[in-house]
């Protein structure tokens, strides 16, 4: 009996890619989240203090990587800089660019606080 095959490997950067390539699966970015977060502090510097009403036809618009609006729970968020830093990657966003992500995110993401995540890029609300 081979006495390491029990064992677990320690993971290291070196391991992981190889655990990554092998599984042809991209590395996950959780941790990215949060540099958005404190990064996107200047997005909220360059939005009107004004609120703005949105239609869902306008925001529909918005729906590619260099312009990606979505509304989750009734607010408008521009997108367009945090395609990088979502942990499942950029095409699984720009699917939902445009569209009200409320149910989606819920049924895939229940314990994200996406309203902390998007706060700084929060463009207004959208009409009823």
């Amino acid at each position: 009996m081979e006495p390491d095959k029990n064992k677990l490997k320690p993971v290291t950067p070196q391991r992981d890619d190889d655990l990554i390539n092998k599984s042809n699966r991209k590395p996950l970015n959780s941790a990215n989240q949060m540099v958005y977060v404190n990064l996107s502090e200047s997005l909220k510097k360059n939005t009107s203090d004004k609120k703005k009403i949105f239609t869902r036809e306008e925001v529909k618009k918005h729906n590619t990587y260099e312009d990606a609006w979505v509304i989750y729970e009734n607010k408008v968020y521009n997108i367009t800089h945090y395609f990088k830093y979502h942990p499942g990657g950029e095409d699984v966003l720009l699917e939902y660019a445009g569209q009200d992500i409320t149910m989606k995110v819920a049924e895939q993401h229940s314990y994200v606080n996406v309203k902390l995540i998007l706060e700084n890029s929060y463009l207004g609300d959208v009409e009823d």
